[in-house]
């Protein structure tokens, strides 16, 4: 199918349906850290809270038309002494999407910085407060379909999952 640019730039301006029935709440390190879930879509291109839409530190790259963004947004409550990493292979807190029960994918993730003006590492500092994006870079079939969609959460040796679909 041929869509004109002004239909595409239409379909782009609407928001993305949140997935999320409601705000997904997770504890760690014996409730010393809060991880509130609040909004999950499939998008082409996101941005953190105050972005400036000329700055690429503020914008993560856009995908092609095969590939699409899983994109989870919510907040990390750190109360401990210490910075806590998540998101990635060495953080005690790892998130992986599975779809269709058999193909999972991994994800990456960044905190806001300077008040949403830009991303920045996959960390939260000692007590303070971080907006959080995790995202996995899909096939576009998958947020084409009605097939099962799982968030599973490993937080350090311990698996649980949160179904989405």
């Amino acid at each position: 199918m041929i869509r004109s640019s002004g239909e595409d730039k239409e379909k782009e301006a609407q928001p993305a349906e949140n997935l999320f029935d409601s705000d997904k709440v997770i504890y760690y390190d014996n409730d010393a850290v809060e991880i509130k879930l609040t909004n999950a879509s499939f998008v082409r291109e996101f941005s953190t809270s105050n972005a400036d839409p000329n700055d690429t530190w503020a914008t993560r790259g856009t995908t092609s038309d095969s590939q699409i963004y899983f994109h989870i947004t919510g907040t990390i409550n750190n109360d401990t002494t210490e910075i806590f990493n998540y998101g990635h292979k060495l953080a005690p807190v790892k998130f992986f999407l599975l779809y269709d029960g058999k193909h999972e994918f991994e994800s990456l993730a960044a905190t806001e910085e300077e008040n949403g003006t830009k991303f920045g590492g996959a960390s939260v500092d000692p007590l303070t407060k971080g907006n959080v994006h995790i995202y996995f870079q899909v096939p576009t079939p998958v947020s084409e379909t009605d097939k099962p969609l799982v968030l599973k959460v490993l937080l350090g040796e311990e698996e649980f999952e949160l179904p989405i679909r």
